[in-house]
C-alpha cells in the first residue's frame, strides 16, 4: 500500500537531442501517464530553433514543453521528481516549466524538483516499455502543440 504523499516520478527515454529516436516521458505514482513526441516532429522543431539561432536551447525548453504538456493532462496530487536530465540547466527547466503551465492555464502547479530516478524505477521501465513498443503511450504530442507554448522564445509569428 502506497503512502498519500508518495512522490510521483517522471523519467525520460530518448532525450530530445537524440533525434534519430522518440522521446517519452512518463509521470508515474498510483496513477500512470506518459506523452511521446516522434523523431520527425523532433527533427522538425530542432530545425526551427536552428533557424531562430537558439539550438543551444533546443533540448531544454522542448524538454520543459513536454513536461507541461504532460502535467496539464495529469496534475499530480503530490510532489513530482524529475530525474536528473540536463543538469546545468535544470533551474531554467523549472523556470519554463511553470511558466508554460500558466499558459496551459494550470492555476495550481504541483510541487517540481530534480532527483535521481534509478533504473528500477517504475517510471523509467514504464519509459521504456514505451521506447520498445511494448506499451502505448496515454499522448502523441505534435508539433503544433509545443510550437504554441515555444513561440514566445522562439519570436514566431503565426502557428
Amino acid at each position: 500500500m502506497k503512502k498519500k504523499n508518495t512522490p510521483y516520478q517522471i523519467d525520460q527515454s530518448g532525450k530530445i537531442e537524440q533525434t534519430n529516436l522518440n522521446t517519452i516521458i512518463v509521470l508515474c505514482n498510483d496513477n500512470i501517464a506518459s506523452v511521446i513526441f516522434k523523431r520527425k516532429s523532433k527533427r522538425a522543431l530542432q530545425k526551427i530553433f536552428r533557424d531562430n539561432k537558439k539550438q543551444r536551447f533546443f533540448p531544454y525548453l522542448a524538454f520543459s514543453a513536454l513536461l507541461a504538456i504532460l502535467l496539464k493532462a495529469n496534475i499530480p496530487k503530490s510532489r513530482v521528481i524529475i530525474d536528473h536530465e540536463y543538469l546545468n540547466y535544470e533551474h531554467l527547466i523549472l523556470e519554463r516549466t511553470h511558466s508554460y503551465l500558466k499558459t496551459l492555464g494550470v492555476k495550481h502547479a504541483p510541487s517540481l524538483q530534480f532527483g535521481h530516478i534509478g533504473k528500477t524505477s517504475s517510471a523509467h521501465n514504464l519509459a521504456a516499455q514505451i521506447a520498445r513498443k511494448k506499451l502505448v503511450a496515454s499522448k502523441e504530442v505534435l508539433l503544433e502543440e509545443i510550437l504554441k507554448l515555444l513561440k514566445p522564445e522562439l519570436k514566431m509569428t503565426g502557428t
